[in-house]
């Protein structure tokens, strides 16, 4: 069950925008941006807790649409770009227990978790 609702919620979700998404740019005949948001996870094994190997999962699997997007865009000058934060203060981060929020900061280079703005920000360019 673990496995079905969070690649349904990471992969799947993804995959159907898209699929949209290029219909509707290739319509438009005019190319366009998209930038997917995958996770850290899906390039490095992290110590995370629960679901840890679902979770990785989910998130590699991005990547590959990511890059197979990337590729049957180009001809229509449809650019894909995917982003892997590490950890980031969202709402839900926010509500796990404080020995969970310390493992994530050490594991950061800056030993700290990120905020959403710091992500936001490259988003915003890869999209101009």
């Amino acid at each position: 069950e673990a496995w079905d609702n969070l690649h349904d919620i990471n992969s799947r979700s993804q995959y159907v925008t898209l699929h949209y998404a290029f219909k509707q740019l290739k319509a438009q005949g005019t190319g366009g941006s998209i930038v997917l948001t995958s996770s850290i996870v899906a390039k490095a094994a992290l110590p995370l807790f629960g679901d840890n190997g679902v979770y990785a999962s989910s998130k590699a699997s991005n990547q590959i649409i990511a890059k197979t997007a990337a590729h049957d865009g180009a001809p229509f000058g449809i650019r894909v770009n995917s982003v892997l934060p590490g950890p980031v203060a969202t709402e839900g981060f926010g509500d796990s227990p404080e020995e969970i929020l310390k493992v994530m900061a050490e594991i950061t280079l800056l030993k700290r978790v990120g905020e959403a703005e710091e992500i936001a920000k490259p988003i915003v360019f890869l999209l101009s």
